[in-house]
C-alpha cells in the first residue's frame, strides 16, 4: 500500500470517528435529521413537482445529452444533480440527501455562531437541537424540497450569514445562493456592509468568481451574459405583473406557523435589549440587528413582487428559528434548575417534532395520486408509438420529464399544428397556457382520450408527424430590447439598449 492510499484510509477513519462522536453528542438533532431526510425522500417518491422536473431535465441536458432545457432556471440544483446523472433516477434522491445534509450542517453552524453569546452555559447539543427543531416547521418540510431549491437556498443563506458574523469572506455563499434562486440577488447590498474596504473587495470578487462561469456560458450559448437571469425575471415578474396580489399577512402566518409566536416573543426581547444602554451595545446586539435586517429584506422582496406565493417567504425560516431559539434560551437562563428544565424541553420539543413530521407525511400521502395523470399520459405516448412526435401541451414539463418530446404551446396557432402535423395534449385541469379554443379543437380529431386528458391530432396525421427536437430556446427572444422596455418611464430605454448591445453579441 503506497503512502497516498494509506493517508487516505487514515483520513477516512478519522472522519468516521468524528462523525460517530458528533452523532453521540447530538443524538436528538441527528435523529431529527434522519427523520426529516426520510420524509423528503418519501415526498419526492410520492409527488414529482413541475419545478423539480425542470431542474432534472436541465441536468440531463447539461450533462447527459438531454433534449430539453429551460433557460430561465438558475443552474445550481441542476449542476449538483448533473454531477451524479450517471446514477439515473437515484440522482434525484442523492440530491435530496445532499441538500438535507447541507441544511442540517448550516443549522448546526448557525446555532453555534448566532446563539454563541445568548446562553449562560456551554450546552452546544441543546442549542443545536432547538435551532434545528425550529427550522423544521411543517411549512419547511412540505416546501423545502418539493420544488427543488428552497431548502438549498436557505442553507446557503445561513452559511452566508454565519460567515458574515464571523468576519470571513461570505461572497462565495451569496454567489451560490443566487445560482440556486435568482431572487437572492436582493441580498447583494450586504456585500458592502463592512468597515474594511479590503474585505468588501474580496467579498465582491468572491461573488463574481462564483457567478461568472454561468454568465459566461450564457454569453457563449445565447449571445447575452444575462439571458438566463432576464428569462427568469420575465417569467416570474414581468409576465405576472397584471396579476397583482396585495400583501397577505396570512402568507406570513403560513410561513411561521405556530413558531411565529415564539419568534415574536424573541423579537420583543431582542428589541427590549436594544433599548438598553451599554458600553458594548453593537457587540451585544449586532447579530440581532443583522437577523432583523435579513427579515426585512425577505418580507420586502415578497412585498414588491406582483404575483405572491407563501413559499416566497420560505427564507423567513432563518429569523423564525433564530428568534424562537433566542426566546427559549432566555427563558432557561432565568430558570434555577437549568438541567432539569432542559430535559423537559428535550422531551416536549422532540415529541412536537415527531408530530410535525408525521403530519407532513400524512399530507403528502393525500397528494400521492396528484401527478399520476402526467405519468399515465407519458405511458400512453409510448403505447401510441408517438415518442418521436412533437407534442404541444400546457402541462409540458411534467410529461416531457418522462418522454422528452412534449413542448410549450407558445404560439397556439392551430394552422401551424395542422400544417406541420403536430399533436396536442390537453388535460382536464386548465392553466393560463390553455389558449386553444373549442373552435380550434374542432379542426382536429381525437387521437386518444381518457378522463384526465385528450390527445388531438390533424386529420391528415398518419404515420409521419412533426419530429421531436432539441428544445433550448430562450424564454425572451431579444433580451436587450426586453430589458430596455423597463426603463421607458425613466427615459433611459435607448441608453439601456445601447449599453446592453455593446457588452453582448447576437442581441
Amino acid at each position: 500500500m503506497d503512502g497516498t492510499n494509506k493517508n487516505l484510509i487514515i483520513t477516512i477513519k478519522r472522519k468516521l470517528r468524528e462523525l460517530v462522536k458528533f452523532t453521540r453528542e447530538n443524538k436528538f438533532s441527528s435523529i431529527l435529521f434522519i427523520l426529516a431526510t426520510l420524509f423528503f425522500i418519501y415526498q419526492h417518491y410520492t409527488y414529482l413537482s413541475w419545478d423539480f422536473s425542470a431542474y432534472t431535465l436541465n441536468a440531463k441536458y447539461l450533462f447527459s445529452n438531454g433534449t430539453y432545457f429551460e433557460t430561465q432556471r438558475p443552474p445550481l440544483a441542476s449542476f449538483i444533480m448533473g454531477i451524479f446523472i450517471f446514477l439515473g433516477k437515484f440522482t434525484e434522491y442523492l440530491f435530496i440527501i445532499i441538500v438535507s445534509f447541507l441544511f442540517f450542517y448550516s443549522s448546526i453552524k448557525s446555532a453555534d455562531i448566532l446563539l454563541k453569546n445568548k446562553k449562560k452555559d456551554e450546552d452546544k447539543e441543546f442549542t443545536r437541537f432547538i435551532f434545528y427543531f425550529f427550522s423544521l416547521s411543517i411549512f419547511i418540510l412540505l416546501l423545502g424540497l418539493k420544488e427543488g431549491t428552497e431548502l438549498l437556498t436557505l442553507a446557503l443563506l445561513e452559511l452566508f450569514i454565519i460567515n458574515f458574523v464571523k468576519g470571513k469572506i461570505f461572497g462565495f455563499y451569496l454567489g451560490l445562493a443566487v445560482l440556486a434562486r435568482y431572487q437572492m440577488i436582493i441580498f447583494v447590498p450586504l456585500l458592502i456592509l463592512n468597515k474594511d474596504y479590503r474585505k468588501i473587495i474580496k467579498n465582491i470578487a468572491a461573488f463574481i468568481v462564483i457567478i461568472f462561469p454561468w454568465f459566461l456560458w450564457n454569453f457563449i450559448t445565447y449571445g447575452n451574459w444575462f439571458s438566463s437571469f432576464i428569462d427568469g425575471y420575465a417569467q416570474n415578474v414581468i409576465l405576472r405583473e397584471n396579476r397583482f396580489m396585495p400583501f397577505a399577512i396570512s402568507d406570513v402566518i403560513k410561513a411561521g406557523g405556530i413558531y411565529l409566536i415564539t419568534s415574536l416573543f424573541g423579537i420583543g426581547i431582542s428589541i427590549m435589549n436594544m433599548t438598553k444602554k451599554s458600553v458594548n451595545w453593537w457587540g451585544e446586539n449586532k447579530i440581532n440587528v443583522l437577523i432583523l435586517l435579513v427579515s426585512a429584506i425577505i418580507i420586502y422582496s415578497y412585498y414588491i413582487i406582483s404575483f405572491k406565493f407563501a413559499r416566497y417567504l420560505f427564507n423567513l425560516a432563518l429569523p423564525i428559528a433564530f428568534f424562537s431559539s433566542f426566546f427559549i434560551i432566555t427563558l432557561l437562563n432565568k430558570a434555577e434548575n437549568l438541567t432539569h428544565h432542559k430535559k423537559k424541553f428535550y422531551i416536549i420539543l422532540f415529541f412536537i417534532a415527531l408530530i410535525t413530521i408525521a403530519s407532513a407525511t400524512s399530507i403528502t400521502y393525500l397528494e400521492r395520486n396528484a401527478m399520476d395523470k402526467f405519468y399515465n399520459a407519458a405511458q400512453d405516448i409510448k403505447k401510441l408509438n408517438i415518442e418521436n412526435c412533437e407534442i404541444l401541451s400546457p402541462h409540458w414539463v411534467p410529461v416531457t420529464y418522462f418522454t422528452e418530446n412534449v413542448y410549450p404551446p407558445k404560439e397556439n396557432n392551430i394552422n401551424d399544428v395542422i400544417n406541420n402535423k403536430k399533436i396536442i395534449l390537453l388535460f382536464s385541469e386548465k392553466t393560463i397556457d390553455d389558449a386553444f379554443t373549442e373552435e380550434d379543437l374542432k379542426k382536429l380529431k381525437d387521437l386518444y382520450k381518457t378522463e384526465d386528458y385528450t390527445f388531438y391530432a390533424p386529420s391528415n396525421l398518419t404515420k409521419d408527424c412533426s419530429q421531436k427536437k432539441t428544445f433550448a430556446l430562450p424564454f425572451v427572444s431579444n433580451h436587450c430590447q426586453f430589458m430596455s422596455q423597463k426603463f421607458t418611464k425613466l427615459k433611459l430605454k435607448d441608453l439601456t439598449q445601447k449599453v446592453c448591445e455593446i457588452i453582448n453579441t447576437n442581441s
